[in-house]
Order: structure tokens, then C-alpha cells, then sequence
């Protein structure tokens, strides 16, 4: 019962010596990422050009278009994508896609569901949105550290290939340090 009280105590102890140290998660809290902001005509027509102008049925007038005509479009198109970011509701009428089946490759069975994989095809005012959601949510991750080191996926300049040489090195370092490296 001594042995029991005195590693009580100790325990005890060291509670009442760590209530002083502040907690690691507050200390590290990146500010909220409440609200999207209304984007600018001119940042409008950088991310429209910056796109690949595919055509969707749902689209009322071609994507390419959009492009021609951006100057006398883009009135429209930023109040339509500001509307989305500032209420934070995506416009169901945007919702929408066209899928449409893609054959997987040579040496499939053509008449098997299985050989096709679908592809939605979404219009073109909600790549545009999207864009700008991913643009200001990317921009919030980045500049408070938020992303692991080792994440290549929605960042620039890391792709499966970066990935891979990172995998490729840490087996090398691991090879000279004569250490035992298992890769599942």
C-alpha cells in the first residue's frame, strides 16, 4: 500500500509540474479559415485564361467562347462566382454533370461495365468557382504551414514523381546508414 501512495505521489507530482507548460496545440493554432473573399474582375480574367476551355452540354454558350468574350462576360461571371464565395452555397443549378463512360484501355472486355471508368464533365461557371475556392483554400494552407512535408497531391511543383524520388532517397539514406528499410 506504501509502494501504491508513494507512485501516486510521483505521478501527482509531475501532473502539477506540467499544468505550467502550455499546451503545444493552442500555442500552434493557425487563425480560422471562415469565409471565402470576393475576388476581383481582373484576378477573374487571369484564372479564365488560365483554364482549359473543354465543352459541356450544360454550358450555355461554349467555354471558348467565354474566352472571346470575356470583357463583356466577366460582369456577370464575377457577381455569379462572388455570390457563391461570400454566402458560401454553391449554386445547385451548378451542381450538375454530364457523365459520360471511357473506355479503360486495350485488352478489356468492351462489352463488360468494368472496362469503363466515368468521367463527369461539369460546366464551365462551376470550374470557375471551383478554382477560386481551391486558389484561396490552397493559399490559407500554405501560408500557415498546414500541409505535411511530404504531401505532393494540390501542390505545385510536387507531383507522383516528386513523391517517388522522396521515397527513392529516404531507401538510399537508409542503404548507407546500413539500416533495414521495409517499403509496403
Amino acid at each position: 500500500s506504501s509502494g501504491i501512495n508513494a507512485e501516486y505521489g510521483e505521478i501527482e507530482k509531475s501532473r502539477k509540474n506540467s499544468e505550467d507548460v502550455p499546451d503545444p496545440m493552442e500555442e500552434n493554432t493557425p487563425p480560422e479559415f471562415s469565409s471565402f473573399a470576393p475576388v476581383t474582375s481582373e484576378e477573374l480574367v487571369k484564372i479564365i485564361r488560365s483554364m482549359n476551355y473543354k465543352i459541356c452540354d450544360l454550358d450555355p454558350v461554349p467555354s471558348t467562347l467565354v474566352g472571346t468574350c470575356i470583357h463583356e462576360l466577366i460582369p456577370i461571371i464575377t457577381t455569379i462566382v462572388n455570390g457563391s464565395l461570400v454566402n458560401g452555397v454553391f449554386p445547385s443549378v451548378l451542381k450538375k454533370a454530364v457523365i459520360r463512360p471511357v473506355y479503360k484501355g486495350k485488352g478489356l472486355d468492351s462489352n463488360s461495365v468494368g472496362s469503363y471508368r466515368p468521367i463527369s464533365n461539369l460546366s464551365f461557371i462551376s470550374k470557375i468557382i471551383e478554382k477560386c475556392v481551391s486558389i484561396q483554400l490552397t493559399e490559407h494552407l500554405e501560408t500557415h504551414q498546414l500541409f505535411a512535408s511530404v504531401q505532393s497531391a494540390y501542390r505545385k511543383k510536387h507531383s507522383c514523381e516528386t513523391a517517388t524520388l522522396k521515397i527513392f532517397n529516404d531507401l538510399l539514406v537508409m542503404t548507407d546508414k546500413k539500416s533495414k528499410a521495409v517499403l509496403l
